[in-house]
């Protein structure tokens, strides 16, 4: 084989057979076009940076080239075979499997990294290098090498010298964290951890966070335990999501209470990780349950940050149950078995789910910080006080047509930090009665308010009652499920999408999974349907984001995998393809904790659990927003709080004050 001047090989072909997806994206037409060739052979020119996909019988003796320039490269998972590049200005996606064999991906990813390397020196050969410091890419562009391009990157170049093998562009563009349909699992870009390790306290950690998110993603990656808390829009999925992208995946758990939320994550439930079950026996039972797993077992080994989102709906007793499994599993007598936790949620939300016991009584629910072992465990308690959901809000300026004066110019943030701890002010009550006397409003399109309700019998005999009176004939979607292991994975509990959705012409609905974050239409933004399409059959919406467009939502899929697996694996455990949408003339409160929504009506009268009224008024960026329900204007006997929660907040907030003084 012919190498140049440098001794790099020119030309790099697989050792083996690839199967390869293409996937072509096609923006506002529908589903992106797949091309599907099992038996590829794949090569990378390195010289004039093409990848070329021939071999195949579907090619005929053709090659598919594919120019190394602006593209994006996910290698995540390259140690068991998989790789996937990403072309930015096309938007075309080339995923390769080479099926059990991971030599041959790894040869062809070193011959892309190859590629770049020789595309940074000669791009950057006349002046100072602009190279980043960058310690595990999993993304790199590689501009168009001509004199421009040379000026605009040495403009950002630095004085010190870094070896070009480490270089990036100081614009990578990021993609979003979700598997692409065509099968292949994609790792999303993560940014560089300026700095020489992953748990630098002083690592930059972008200039969109407040200084207290900051403080929170400064104490993670300084390897601390730590729970970070505070009220509905302070951007606590916000931190969790950048936390996220700078943790190691390969030792990193993404979990939650909640299978809607680990959904939201790209996680799983606490207990599908943990291997538990529904985590009725003894933690001792367990523990040798695990041991008895390989597969549980190397998880277990394997992970060093476990995250978990809405620890505030985990029972106190389960959190103690996991952390001896811990210990047991892991053979580590530290608390939780020496694993790094990073806990969130709100306390003053809603409770665990109380357990039925065999008297037909509720037991009690226990929160976590409760839980024998949840000091030993927890590090620092962090608390997020800047509310960026209501950001800018003079709710007590303007109601409707009516308005309110505050004696101290408080806000909507304000008005619902008071409701969040249980508090009716006659100011609340005020501002709250003028919200009931409005009338529900009708927005672009026809869409109205969606209805908040306590429970999921109420919200069905909303959506039932509104879809049954359009005249228009019923369109049925039925999941396709695909489960490996049962044991693991419910995907009724854990997939946002039902295993049956029957839509009609004029019925109102909600993405429940994001679909296009340019065109705003993510996961909550809600539309009409306007007609389907013919083979295949696909609603065709009109979404308030995006006003008198007609958007096809095409079938998609949700992709289940483990985390933290022995060898960085990440086993898929099952899928669900189905349509993207649900009926939205009413949604549970309950289902829409952590949403944002565009407008409400909530109806106040039936609510019984401690949170529920907060976690209702807080899905709306402002009151102009929100319409109340209610026969009674006596709203003080829907606003209340969990008395022990209350507690245990106010002991933070006076050792936060402790903890200034001592500072002064």
């Amino acid at each position: 084989m012919p190498h140049d001047s440098e001794g790099r090989h020119p030309l790099l072909t697989r050792g083996g057979p690839m199967a390869v997806t293409i996937e072509r994206h096609q923006a506002g037409r529908g589903p992106p076009k797949l091309e599907k060739y099992p038996d590829a052979s794949v090569a990378v020119l390195v010289a004039e940076r093409v990848l070329r996909i021939s071999g195949d019988k579907k090619l005929r003796d053709k090659n598919r080239d594919f120019s190394l320039a602006f593209f994006t490269l996910h290698h995540s998972q390259v140690r068991v075979g998989l790789l996937s590049v990403r072309f930015v200005k096309t938007g075309v996606s080339v995923m390769m499997s080479s099926r059990g064999q991971p030599e041959v991906a790894k040869g062809v990813f070193a011959a892309i990294q190859e590629s770049q390397r020789s595309c940074a020196k000669r791009a950057l050969s006349r002046a100072a290098p602009a190279y980043s410091s960058l310690q595990r890419p999993t993304a790199a562009v590689c501009p168009t090498p001509n004199p421009a391009d040379r000026k605009r990157l040495n403009s950002f170049a630095s004085p010190h010298r870094i070896s070009p093998s480490r270089w990036s562009p100081p614009t990578a563009p990021k993609f979003r964290r979700t598997p692409h349909r065509g099968g292949l699992p994609v790792t999303p870009a993560r940014p560089p951890i300026p700095g020489s390790g992953r748990k630098s306290p002083g690592a930059k950690v972008g200039p969109r966070m407040t200084s207290e998110q900051k403080k929170v993603v400064e104490a993670v990656l300084g390897g601390k335990s730590v729970f970070f808390t505070g009220g509905a829009g302070t951007g606590k999925s916000f931190v969790l999501h950048r936390l996220i992208r700078l943790l190691k995946p390969e030792h990193t758990a993404v979990t939650s209470s909640t299978g809607l939320a680990a959904s939201h994550l790209g996680g799983q439930t606490i207990h599908s990780f943990a291997g538990i079950g529904s985590g009725g026996r003894d933690a001792a039972a367990l523990a040798q349950k695990i041991k008895r797993s390989p597969e549980l077992l190397g998880r277990w080994k394997r992970v060093k940050t476990l995250i978990m989102d809405e620890i505030s709906m985990l029972d106190g007793r389960l959190f103690d149950k996991l952390e001896q499994i811990a210990r047991l599993v892991r053979q580590d007598s530290r608390p939780f078995g020496g694993v790094q936790l990073v806990l969130t949620g709100d306390f003053l939300q809603l409770p665990p789910v109380s357990q039925t016991l065999p008297n037909g009584k509720k037991e009690e629910a226990s929160f976590c910080f409760e839980a024998k072992s949840w000091r030993k465990c927890i590090h620092k308690t962090m608390v997020l006080k800047e509310i960026k959901r209501q950001e800018g809000d003079a709710i007590f300026t303007t109601v409707g047509k009516s308005s309110v004066t505050s004696s101290d110019g408080a806000g909507h943030g304000q008005m619902l930090n008071e409701i969040r701890r249980g508090i009716c002010s006659q100011e609340t009550q005020d501002v709250l009665s003028l919200v009931a006397k409005r009338k529900h409003s009708t927005l672009t399109g026809g869409v109205v308010a969606s209805q908040l309700l306590p429970t999921r019998r109420e919200v069905d005999a909303i959506n039932e009652r509104e879809l049954a009176r359009l005249s228009t004939p019923p369109t049925t979607f039925t999941a396709a499920d695909t489960v490996y292991d049962s044991s693991s994975l419910n995907l009724d509990v854990m997939c946002s999408a039902r295993p049956k959705v029957v839509l009609k012409v004029g019925a109102q609905v909600m993405l429940t999974k994001t679909f296009s974050p340019q065109k705003r239409l993510v996961n909550g933004s809600r539309g009409i349907i306007v007609r389907f399409t013919k083979a295949p059959c696909l609603p065709v919406v009109k979404f308030l984001a995006t006003g008198d467009e007609e958007i096809t939502i095409p079938l998609d899929e949700w992709v289940f995998y483990s985390t933290a697996t022995t060898g960085g694996r990440a086993v898929e455990l099952g899928r669900r393809r189905q349509i993207p949408l649900q009926l939205a003339w009413a949604l549970s409160i309950h289902k829409s904790q952590g949403m944002t929504l565009d407008c409400a009506v909530i109806k106040l009268d039936t609510i019984f659990e401690y949170g529920q009224a907060y976690v209702a008024l807080s899905r709306c960026r402002s009151l102009d927003s929100v319409t109340i329900n209610s026969a009674s204007n006596n709203f003080r006997t829907a606003i209340r709080a969990n008395p022990k929660c209350l507690k245990f907040y106010e002991e933070l907030d006076d050792a936060a004050v402790i903890h200034t003084k001592t500072h002064e």
